[in-house]
């Protein structure tokens, strides 16, 4: 379960690292990662960012993230690491 965690988080915060397009902030982020869907939000607040959702075997998630640190829920249990190193560069999409 903590390699299917920490897969998925790694894969969003790649993700999450690429600025998205002005508008898109209401559009739920799909990911397929090692075979499993997760469809989630990334929002910020009070300093926290919070990936909250489900992945495609019904489990739902809420995960908080404050400096280098994860925790929160996926399915039912309480989690807490340290958060992934990625080596996806981040690539500028859209600028003004």
């Amino acid at each position: 379960m903590k390699k299917l965690i920490l897969a998925f988080a790694a894969t969003a915060f790649a993700t999450a690292s690429v600025p998205a397009l002005a508008g898109d902030d209401a559009s739920p982020i799909i990911v397929k990662r090692d075979g499993i869907t997760y469809r989630y939000s990334d929002t910020t607040s009070n300093g926290y960012r919070r990936l909250a959702g489900r992945d495609s075997n019904g489990q739902s998630f809420d995960l908080m993230v404050k400096g280098k640190t994860v925790f929160g829920t996926y399915g039912g249990q309480r989690i807490s690491y340290p958060v992934p190193v990625s080596n996806t560069k981040s690539v500028r999409v859209a600028s003004k």
